[in-house]
């Protein structure tokens, strides 16, 4: 008995693999198992146990790996997504999208734009959004391509555009969710195209884009209040156009709509969102309401909610949100104990307890949300300072430190948004932090910790560009020129879409190229960051200039360096000397307002001659205030002004006497940033070489007037050069310019260029046509390292709170020039060619760069009439940048013979009249003695 069950389990354990096989489904039977498995209505448990059955036995039954197998897999990875088992999730998506891109047979490419879109979500899940958008990039390039595959990159371009909003690339979210709009419309998809039309408006509205956003979000409400099936987009739609309505300054309507998402998110059991709805509704109350009591109600719902949807970062915005209600109540223990929970809920396994305790940078780097982080330390770091302010104490030290690691997450938030737009917003929002810093700093009387946080504040894409641009040279030369051909295909794209209407069919085509090459850009840029290690580390090095090491730089040059920041009504002077550094505040709501009136004056001859003697007041009493106090003793000064800038040139001592310029005391030039003058100084004096530009007349479309004269002056300043090429009238075209700039060390200018403060791009008019500010991003590294600008308004531009004014000088810095004079109002052509002739002169003599444009200044007032002598026209030209020095001149051969020929002539002639003089005095010697 015994043996014989022995060997019919023997038996049967031999015959299984047939049996198995006899068993297995056909591959029609298989899809019609899958068909009707994926309507099951089972619970998740439920449907993951079958799944996993049906998994195991293709297995068992020997399944090719065809699209049988890559969509049980892809099943699976989704059941275990929703199960909360994100990791699983992707190994099941990453395996069925490993099948179908194999190119087997029976592999199914066109479901790969399944597995990448939920790769894309399964990554966003885990906050990592740099895989997520390379996942949804996949999706599009490969739906694109299939009919009935286009209604998933439709939603994968609304995804990527909300992947955008929440990294604070609210440009890059604007510009994804236009294009992916654009072809909903041409795929006649109108659902997906108000779906991602949502994603727009929220972006445009961080933007304050406001007439744009409540155009898009009233038609999107109007579409999905048709459309059954779009509940949650609609609860969605009303949150953002309570948003919309709040910053309208209609915070009752915009609670009405709030209270209206809410219910539809309760109704839809959507936990996360209905967390969402809480927090802004309890911000509404808190911040605009006034309502306290109602917005800690609002958050105490909403934990509730986010614990529900176990949600770490929900958790942590929520204790941030109650901590900002105590500290606008003046409870800044209670505040700070509610930044330290939000911390703690992170997960960045940090369980400090202690008020002064943070995270370390280890740990802040595996974050996948730093816009929450950057918010908790930063309101951290305020109530600290609070704190400091009433009990003194180690609060203030805290604080410093605080602030120290929220900028760290201010650099991490930059390096992961890809579009100006979106980098410029954030440096407008961070401005208050370092403010605050600055003030500790000042609180603490620690000029070195001031330094930091004044140098974190200013021209930091500037110096991110300059970054980009030295790590160029960790690179091939095919990827530098596969950079520079991309960045000038955009740049190129940007200036054909600018003067075209938006319903333009050539608009639309247009538009999917520029979306197609920045994409391209910034994928290859990405890539190139992995393949380069040393371009990365160049690229991201965030290490300030240290102040000892500043101090001994401007030690040796015997310069101080002056920083100034303005915000909340107070403006603080950071001074650096060689004896030492002192830090200044002051009270001065004021000073935007005279800043402005004065360069009003300065910038009209009419109207600084009808009203100089406000001028005088105004010159005498900016002095007092900016300049006095801080009893400078070297001659040479840099100066690092914050948004208002101001020629201090034409500062008067003294009130009383109209000529008491500051320019009589002090040689000034102007810096971005200590970090960008001072780590580009250039030892070696500049080649005796010269690029001139002088188109005197333009082509008649471009509506230019003549600048008669300028080929003179030009051809003037060149015979002071060992060698010059000069480029007048027709000759000097745009794209001569473009390409003759590279290679020149010293490049004057003479033409006109356009500018305002308002939201118009900078331009430069060249012969034949016009230079706009964007096309200066393709250019550099170049070799150039003194611009002169001698044309009006190349100093003005749109000014960006926290960065500075995009001027075309600027520009010209981005693409690597150390050192540009520039003007900040347009000028006489006499005065521009006698200021800049003069200047070259002085410069010929061996004065740097500062010191020659301060004594051509002064050359100007003494030999001027009186009416010369207003600011008006002496004033406009800055130098911004290293002040550069000028190698001797080496003379051409010609000249050098000529100059030979007369030396030697000089030599015998004196010793031909040597011999003359012995000879008479012999003469006279003899005669002397005759009888």
């Amino acid at each position: 008995m015994n043996i014989f069950r022995i060997t019919l389990t023997i038996s049967l354990c031999l015959l299984q693999p047939w049996l198995l096989r006899a068993q297995c489904p056909t591959p029609a039977q298989w899809m019609q198992q899958i068909g009707t498995a994926e309507q099951s209505q089972d619970g998740l448990p439920e449907r993951i146990r079958v799944w996993e059955l049906w998994a195991n036995q293709y297995a068992r039954c020997k399944g090719p790996e065809d699209s049988i197998k890559a969509r049980i897999l892809h099943r699976l990875g989704d059941l275990y997504r929703q199960s909360g088992d994100v990791t699983k999730g992707i190994r099941y998506a990453k395996a069925a999208a490993a099948i179908n891109s194999s190119g087997r047979p029976g592999a199914q490419p066109a479901f790969l734009t399944h597995s990448y879109y939920n790769l894309g979500l399964y990554y966003s899940q885990l906050y990592q959004f740099a895989a997520s958008n390379a996942y949804f990039d996949s999706c599009i390039t490969i739906g694109v391509q299939y009919p009935e595959k286009q209604y998933i990159a439709l939603m994968a371009f609304e995804q990527k555009a909300f992947t955008y909003h929440q990294l604070g690339d609210y440009q890059h979210a604007v510009e994804t969710a236009s294009q992916g709009a654009l072809l909903a419309q041409q795929w006649q998809d109108p659902q997906a195209a108000a779906f991602i039309r949502l994603q727009q408006v929220q972006a445009e509205l961080a933007l304050d884009r406001l007439a744009a956003a409540e155009q898009n979000i009233l038609q999107v409400i109007q579409e999905l209040r048709q459309d059954p099936t779009a509940a949650g987009y609609l609860a969605t739609s009303y949150s953002v156009y309570a948003l919309l309505l709040n910053t309208k300054k209609e915070p009752a309507r915009a609670a009405h709509y709030y209270r209206h998402a809410l219910a539809l998110n309760k109704q839809l059991q959507n936990t996360a969102q209905c967390a969402r709805d809480l927090i802004d509704l309890g911000y509404l109350y808190d911040l605009d309401l006034h309502n306290a009591t109602r917005a800690m109600a609002c958050y105490r719902e909403g934990m509730q909610f986010a614990q529900q949807a176990n949600d770490a970062y929900l958790k942590a915005g929520l204790y941030n949100n109650m901590g900002v209600v105590c500290w606008r109540q003046q409870q800044f223990r209670q505040a700070l104990n509610y930044y330290q929970q939000g911390l703690t809920a992170l997960p960045l396994s940090f369980s400090g307890s202690q008020l002064a305790q943070n995270p370390d940078m280890e740990q802040l780097a595996r974050t996948g949300n730093d816009y929450f982080v950057y918010s908790l330390l930063a309101n951290k770091a305020e109530a600290l300072l609070e704190l400091g302010k009433q009990e003194n104490g180690p609060w203030l030290n805290a604080a410093s430190q605080t602030y120290r690691l929220a900028d760290r997450m201010v650099n991490q938030m930059r390096w992961k948004q890809q579009s100006e737009g979106s980098k410029l917003y954030w440096r407008q929002q961070t401005k208050k932090m370092y403010g605050q810093a600055i003030d500790c700093a000042w609180r603490l009387r620690q000029p070195e910790q001031a330094f930091y946080f004044f140098e974190k504040s200013r021209a930091v894409l500037l110096n991110d560009r300059l970054q980009e641009l030295g790590a160029r040279q960790y690179l091939p030369k095919a990827d530098q020129e596969k950079e520079q051909g991309l960045r000038t295909r955009l740049a190129s794209l940007q200036q054909q879409l600018a003067g075209l209407p938006n319903n333009d069919p050539q608009y639309q085509s247009g538009w999917q190229e520029l979306y197609r090459t920045q994409e391209q850009l910034y994928h290859f840029l990405s890539e190139t960051e992995k393949q380069h290690p040393a371009y990365y580390q160049y690229k991201y090095d965030t290490s300030t200039l240290r102040y000892d090491s500043l101090r001994s730089i401007l030690r040796r040059h015997n310069q101080s360096l002056v920083e100034y920041f303005y915000g909340d009504s107070i403006l603080y002077t950071l001074c650096i000397s060689p004896e030492g550094g002192q830090l200044h505040r002051q009270v001065f709501p004021q000073y935007p307002a005279l800043v402005r009136e004065l360069m009003g004056l300065v910038a009209s001859r009419s109207l600084l001659n009808k009203q100089y003697p406000r001028y005088r007041q105004l010159a005498g009493s900016l002095y007092d205030s900016l300049f006095r106090p801080l009893n400078i003793g070297t001659k040479r000064v840099i100066l690092s002004p914050d948004d208002h800038f101001i020629p201090f040139e034409l500062l008067l001592t003294d009130a009383a006497d109209p000529s008491s310029f500051l320019v009589k005391a002090h040689a000034f030039s102007y810096a971005y940033s200590a970090r960008f003058l001072l780590n580009r100084t250039q030892e070696q004096p500049l080649a005796n070489r010269l690029l001139g530009f002088a188109p005197v007349h333009y082509q008649q479309h471009l509506q230019q007037a003549t600048l008669a004269g300028a080929d003179q002056s030009l051809k003037a300043i060149s015979e002071q050069f060992s060698a010059a090429s000069l480029l007048t009238g027709p000759r000097a075209s745009k794209q001569q310019f473009l390409d003759k700039l590279a290679a020149w060390p010293v490049v004057q200018l003479y033409s006109h260029a356009d500018a305002d403060s308002g939201g118009r791009e900078p331009v430069l008019y060249l012969a034949d046509s016009a230079l706009h500010l964007g096309e200066l991003q393709a250019l550099g590294p170049l070799k150039t390292r003194l611009m002169v600008l001698a044309a009006c308004n190349t100093g003005v531009g749109k000014s960006w709170r926290g960065e500075g004014v995009f001027s075309l000088a600027r520009g010209f810095a981005a693409a690597g020039i150390p050192s540009t004079i520039t003007n900040l109002w347009p000028v006489d052509n006499r005065s521009t060619y006698a200021l800049t002739e003069a200047f070259y002169q002085q410069l010929h003599e061996g004065l740097p760069a500062d010191e020659a444009l301060q004594q051509a200044k002064l050359d100007f007032l003494q030999n001027s009439d009186a009416e010369k002598e207003l600011p008006y026209f002496w004033a406009a030209s800055l130098l911004i940048g290293q002040p550069e020095t000028l190698a001797p001149a080496r003379r051409s051969g010609k000249m050098a013979w000529y100059a030979g020929s007369t030396g030697l002539l000089l030599i015998l002639g004196a010793i031909g009249i040597r011999r003359f003089r012995k000879r008479a005095a012999r003469k006279k010697a003899i005669s002397g003695s005759a009888p």
